[in-house]
C-alpha cells in the first residue's frame, strides 16, 4: 500500500477501504442556536462498510432529534461538512466539500456533488442526483436529477425504476428539449 498517507497498511491491495479517515472530526459539538453548552449530545454513528475521508466534520446530534447517521457502504469525500441531527442512507456519494446542513436526511443511493450546499431541515429523496455547486433550498423528490443556485429540477434521474422504459418512449429527450 503505497501513497495512501492516513490509510497506509489499514487494507490490502483492490480492498475497498471504509471506516473514518484519521484526519476526519467526527462528534463536535452541534452547530445550533438551541444547544448550550453542557447540554447533552448523541454521538454520530457511522455504519462499519461506510468511507469518512480527511478532513470531513460530522457535528454531533442534539438529544431528541434523529441521531447524526451515515448508512452502509455511503462514501464522503474529503472536506465533506455533515451537520447535527443529519442522516445519510445506504450507498450515498457525496461529493468534495460539499455541505449537509443541520436536521437534513438524505435517502438511499444520493449521489450529492462537489460544492453542494444542502440548507437546514431538508429531505432528499432516494436516487436523487444533486449537480456540482447547487444549492437545495426545498426537499428533493425521489429520482430526480436538481442543478442550479438555487437547484432546480432538470430531469428524471437514471436511478428511476422506471427510467428505461421513459427513455425508450422519448420522453427523456423531449424533456430535455422541451425543459
Amino acid at each position: 500500500m503505497t501513497g495512501m498517507i492516513g490509510w497506509a497498511g489499514m487494507f490490502k491491495d483492490g480492498e475497498r477501504p471504509r471506516g473514518v479517515h484519521p484526519l476526519a472530526s467526527v462528534g463536535g459539538p452541534p452547530e445550533s442556536r438551541l444547544w448550550m453548552v453542557g447540554d447533552p449530545m448523541s454521538a454520530p454513528v457511522i455504519a462499519d462498510s461506510a468511507l469518512v475521508h480527511a478532513f470531513c466534520t460530522i457535528d454531533a446530534g442534539m438529544i431528541g432529534l434523529p441521531t447524526t447517521s451515515i448508512g452502509e457502504r455511503s462514501f464522503l469525500m474529503a472536506g465533506v461538512h455533515m451537520g447535527h441531527n443529519a442522516v445519510v442512507g445506504d450507498d450515498c456519494e457525496i461529493g468534495v466539500r460539499a455541505v449537509i446542513s443541520g436536521e437534513v436526511i438524505v435517502g438511499n443511493g444520493v449521489k450529492l456533488a462537489s460544492l453542494s450546499w444542502v440548507k437546514p431541515c431538508k429531505m432528499i429523496g432516494d436516487g436523487a442526483i444533486i449537480g456540482g455547486g447547487s444549492v437545495v433550498t426545498r426537499d428533493i423528490p425521489a429520482h430526480e436529477v436538481w442543478c442550479g443556485n438555487p437547484a432546480r429540477y432538470l430531469k428524471l434521474a437514471f436511478t428511476h425504476p422506471e427510467f428505461d422504459q421513459a427513455y425508450s418512449r422519448g420522453d427523456l429527450y423531449s424533456e430535455m428539449l422541451n425543459g
